[in-house]
């Protein structure tokens, strides 16, 4: 399955993750029941800042998953840190994911940049709708 990630362009997450700085993404949730898993390994997912609105930049392809089950503000903080290789989140990061009662962990096996190649382009309107 096909999945669109929007970023914040603040941190140049995608560029940490073409450069090779970087192999992993992650997402935190605070809901009071556990978040339905949507991403699996071999998805392609496709990198976009700002909500689009500057088209998308990388095509990547998940490795490994992982969806926490309801984490403990502990577990949350040494799930991060166990990653944090992987993650390098700087410290702002870091401290917007930690404590949430759920992660999802998702390694990029590998990545491209996304250079709306004919047949693959993903048109903003279509994104929105």
């Amino acid at each position: 399955m096909d999945h669109l990630i929007f970023f914040e362009d603040t941190w140049d997450e995608i560029d940490e993750l073409l450069n090779g700085n970087k192999a992993m993404i992650i997402q935190g949730f605070d809901e009071t029941s556990e978040p339905h898993p949507e991403i699996v390994k071999g998805d392609v997912l496709y990198l976009a800042y700002d909500r689009g609105r500057n088209g998308i930049r990388a095509r990547a392809v998940a490795g490994n998953v992982y969806y926490s089950r309801r984490l403990t503000r502990e577990e949350s903080y040494e799930l991060i840190i166990r990653n944090q290789d992987k993650l390098m989140l700087p410290d702002d990061l870091f401290y917007r994911w930690a404590g949430k009662r759920y992660l999802l962990l998702i390694s990029i096996s590998s990545i491209e940049p996304f250079a709306g190649r004919t047949g693959h382009e993903i048109k903003l309107r279509q994104i929105s709708a």
